[in-house]
């Protein structure tokens, strides 16, 4: 699950200050031992800590509807228009028309859809569309916030406990002494994944000494190991980082790709045919997919910000929030990533 991509809504606090845990109430009492909110989400884990994430993003989701109703109904009175009016007038004109290019990219990206079939496209188009007037919508109610004086007052729950991640540190993106290490179990096949790896390179932009992307891969399409291969075989002509983002640039590439991506590279496109075919790192797949298992990781992508947990594609803004998060602690007990 994802938070609506609005502004207001990433300024809510996303972690709970260590200060607060030692205020934490007493949940239950045996003589003179008192047991704690905070000991009771400890000794429950991530059953507890889920269930009150669940719980919390579907408020976060109710709460957005009826603020943006509210908003857009005191902005069309206001103006002496009526919502649907307001929306013509602001958001329509606004919306970007959907090309074809736009839709060949959305369907090359979506398993079972043909490219060339018109029921599809004609699909492709309605959905790009929605979401565009959507995020539009959203985008101008963000605006009416401040205009109409509303404020959030909705507390996140506590922050996940860390966790330790198992494994290697490569390949990995960013300084390799950074305080903070971003790990992050992805697919190349996976359309979040896509998103959430642009989402990176902005991060580390921002952060270019702090922070570490380390990529481990879970993948659940056919092809999915044999693109993590490729990756891992132009990392080791020390260009992981940029095949990384071909990859992903191509949405669905084909075996030819591959080596089209090596040779537009300057590879040295025999040594790195060689360790496509072999099974040079057929064990460390082996390897990631068992370690995501053991996590509990459901699916792609899910990110451990100095072992703090993150599901989906969260946003370059709670990205931020997460990392300036662990920034903060990244000399207490959070957990790194340690090698096995």
């Amino acid at each position: 699950m994802r938070f609506p991509r609005f502004a207001a809504f990433a300024a809510l606090t996303l972690f709970t200050p260590m200060a607060a845990l030692s205020n934490s109430p007493v949940v239950a009492t045996v003589g003179d031992r008192s047991i704690t909110a905070a000991e009771l989400e400890e000794a429950g884990g991530r059953a507890v800590y889920d269930a009150a994430q669940a719980y919390y993003e579907a408020r976060v989701r109710a709460l957005y509807e009826l603020l943006s109703a509210e908003l857009l109904k005191r902005e069309a009175d206001s103006r002496g228009l009526t919502v649907d009016q307001l929306l013509e007038k602001e958001v329509t004109p606004k919306v970007a028309s959907v090309s074809e290019g736009d839709i060949d990219s959305l369907l090359q990206a979506r398993t079972g859809m043909n490219p060339t079939d018109p029921r599809h496209r004609k699909q492709a188009a309605a959905f790009i569309s929605m979401s565009r007037k959507s995020a539009q919508q959203r985008q101008f109610v963000t605006t009416l916030f401040e205009k109409h004086g509303a404020k959030v007052m909705l507390a996140a729950p506590p922050a996940p406990p860390a966790e330790q991640v198992q494994g290697p540190l490569e390949p990995s993106i960013g300084a390799a002494n950074a305080k903070v290490n971003v790990i992050v179990f992805s697919d190349y096949l996976c359309p979040y994944c896509r998103v959430l790896s642009n989402d990176l390179n902005s991060l580390l932009k921002k952060y270019p000494d702090q922070i570490r992307v380390v990529y481990r891969h879970f993948g659940v399409h056919d092809r999915s190991s044999q693109l993590a291969t490729a990756a891992m075989c132009a990392g080791e002509q020390q260009r992981f980082h940029e095949y990384h983002d071909a990859l992903f640039a191509a949405a669905k590439p084909t075996d030819e790709d591959l080596t089209r991506i090596a040779k537009s590279m300057d590879l040295d496109v025999q040594a790195f045919d060689g360790c496509l075919k072999s099974d040079r790192f057929g064990e460390r797949l082996r390897a990631d997919a068992a370690e995501g298992q053991r996590l509990g990781v459901q699916g792609t992508p899910t990110i451990f910000v100095n072992g703090v947990r993150h599901r989906g594609a969260i946003g370059l803004a709670r990205l931020t929030a997460a990392v300036d998060a662990a920034l903060k602690t990244a000399d207490s007990k959070t957990a790194r990533l340690t090698p096995r």
